[in-house]
């Protein structure tokens, strides 16, 4: 029964191959079509990062993970970790420097939510009958004084609270900082990691003084993942520009002409069209391993042309004889 499945999925194959054959303007007609849809269909395509829409609504794990995202509404939150390089603490004029463009990122910047630090960190205290929270850090930035504004910060009290793994390190010396972004719709799914790169771009220019190269800050958090994703995403289209350029030179240097490698480009080119404009016709948006799919072409489709031009320079009157 199986090969005699084979044989009718074999015939079924040649009746197509000879139906094109018999065919050739038709066929390229029609190929030719196809392509300029697809290319037409290539503005629409998305590129999805959040992992928990990538993943199988199935999976229990992912389920845990939508459902924790929607009780503390931490889908797009960053972390940005500032440090110095040097090593020493932080003086007061420079926490709070750093503690006001937080607060000015807070109310005018439409992308982001909310934003806490280390200032932020309250812990309740009974006096009499009446319940109070005051802030564990004794520093404040909107009264500071030209006498304190040298004065080493420390993180300590924070430390051994909840909060201290989270908003400072063992030596009490560095902090962090909490951005949670709003849902946008876009190209990128429902988060634009560009924002976050707009925010890093203000924090150099606005919360650290000019010709200070002490101070940097590191990102972490899940919208930090992605915010790397997409710059990954972006570098591998120049890794794909430069392997284009190999693969012509290289076809140059084995075969001794710029035909060749132009050939194959050209179809690597097309093949990947169709490929992205058939996912976007579908609504299938690039991912982590969608976009590998012009370097995958790429390896599947060289040696079938190695071993057709090797054909076609043992006889060179006819391609479809190499074929």
């Amino acid at each position: 029964m199986i090969v005699s499945s084979f044989r009718e999925i074999r015939l079924f194959f040649h009746g197509i191959f000879r139906a094109a054959s018999a065919r050739p303007k038709l066929i390229l007609l029609i190929f030719v079509a196809i392509t300029l849809v697809c290319l037409a269909m290539l503005p629409r395509m998305k590129v999805e990062l959040r992992m928990y829409d990538i993943d199988d609504p199935r999976v229990v794990s992912a389920s845990t993970l939508r459902e924790i995202t929607r009780e503390f509404h931490d889908g797009n939150s960053i972390l940005l970790f500032v440090k110095k390089r040097s090593g020493k603490p932080f003086t007061e004029n420079e926490y709070c420097r750093i503690e006001n463009w937080k607060e000015s990122q807070h109310r005018s910047n439409p992308d982001v939510i909310s934003a806490s630090g280390p200032l932020q960190v309250i812990v309740p205290a009974l006096i009499g009958n009446r319940l109070f929270y005051r802030r564990l850090l004794d520093l404040h930035c909107d009264s500071l004084t030209p006498a304190r504004a040298n004065e080493p910060v420390s993180f300590e009290p924070i430390r051994t609270t909840p909060w201290g793994e989270l908003l400072t390190d063992n030596s009490g010396r560095d902090f962090a900082l909490q951005f949670i972004f709003r849902d946008q719709s876009g190209r990128s799914g429902r988060f634009d990691p560009g924002v976050i790169g707009k925010l890093l771009s203000s924090f150099k220019s606005h919360a650290i003084a000019a010709g200070d190269h002490d101070i940097e800050g590191l990102l972490g958090g899940r919208a930090g993942f992605q915010f790397y994703e997409m710059r990954a995403i972006v570098h591998d289209l120049w890794v794909n520009g430069l392997l284009i350029l190999l693969l012509i030179v290289l076809f140059r240097l084995s075969i001794g002409t710029w035909r060749s490698g132009l050939i194959l480009v050209s179809t690597l080119l097309v093949s990947i069209i169709i490929t992205y404009g058939g996912m976007a016709i579908v609504g299938l948006p690039i991912d982590t391993l969608s976009n590998s799919l012009f370097v995958l072409l790429c390896i599947a489709g060289l040696e079938d042309f190695v071993f057709i031009s090797h054909q076609h320079l043992t006889h060179p009157k006819s391609w479809r004889r190499s074929f």
